[in-house]
């Protein structure tokens, strides 16, 4: 062998090495993080009693909107405060957006920190009472998500934040760190989304919610869900009543499916 023989030889098994360990350690993290493949998580926390970690507030139904637009800097007191009854806001129904709001200004108030590109939605939840005109929501429930790498691996960190108009208070939840399923964790695109949680509560009333309100004389709640999907559910107390579940299609606003439980 001569030596331009060689050193092509020597070139050749060094880049042959660099490619190896060009695809074994980025596999190997891959491999790592997912949890030896998990297609998801065994625990997916909803609400803030959910994490390790958590804490309690209250804030000014009537003005927190409005303080919001203005950027005042007092918005949420702790739990004890008694808050001075202000002037009442004409706007009665908090809407998705409202709550997507106010979510945004409590997330920057508890971890000092705003909802960048790095933070996503995970989960929406929004509930509501029945009434024969169904419009917004009196309580939500919004799960957020990070992709992390820490420990040579890849992870989420979650945090979720409740909002409660009735009344008045707001809870996060947060230091909980999840393996990454090998699919990723579910995100909500908003800008992406084309039916708003109010749009589907309209839709899942014109197709059957109606008729379970008016079967159970309107006493009954309804939870609204977003995952891959929206999901709405209608509810009663009366143990003898199936509850009714209709599934939404997030682009399109078709139902996807429906269907009565227990």
């Amino acid at each position: 062998m001569n030596r331009s023989d060689f050193k092509y030889k020597l070139i050749i098994g060094v880049l042959m090495l660099l490619l190896i360990m060009g695809v074994y350690f980025p596999l190997s993290i891959v491999v790592n993080s997912a949890s030896l493949f998990e297609v998801g998580v065994n625990f997916d926390p909803i609400r803030p009693s959910d994490f390790s970690k958590s804490g309690n507030f209250k804030f000014d139904t009537n003005s927190i909107l409005e303080s919001i637009d203005n950027r005042q800097p007092l918005l949420f007191f702790p739990e004890t405060t008694i808050i001075p009854k202000s002037k009442p806001n004409l706007q009665s129904e908090w809407t998705q957006s409202d709550y997507i709001k106010i979510a945004s200004a409590f997330f920057e108030f508890v971890w000092k920190e705003t909802l960048d590109n790095y933070w996503s939605i995970h989960r929406m939840i929004f509930e509501s009472n029945c009434s024969e005109n169904p419009a917004g929501f009196n309580k939500a429930s919004i799960v957020f998500s990070q992709l992390i790498f820490q420990r040579g691996k890849f992870e989420f960190e979650v945090r979720a934040i409740q909002l409660s108009k009735i009344d008045g208070t707001a809870s996060w939840g947060g230091q909980i760190i999840l393996p990454r399923p090998i699919l990723g964790f579910n995100t909500v695109d908003l800008e992406k989304i084309k039916k708003s949680a109010d749009d589907v509560l309209h839709i899942a009333d014109e197709n059957g919610g109606k008729s379970f309100r008016q079967a159970v004389i309107e006493d009954c709640d309804v939870l609204i869900q977003f995952e891959k999907n929206w999901s709405v559910t209608y509810f009663s107390e009366k143990k003898d009543i199936a509850n009714f579940t209709i599934v939404i299609n997030p682009f399109t606003g078709k139902i996807i499916r429906s269907s009565n439980s227990n």
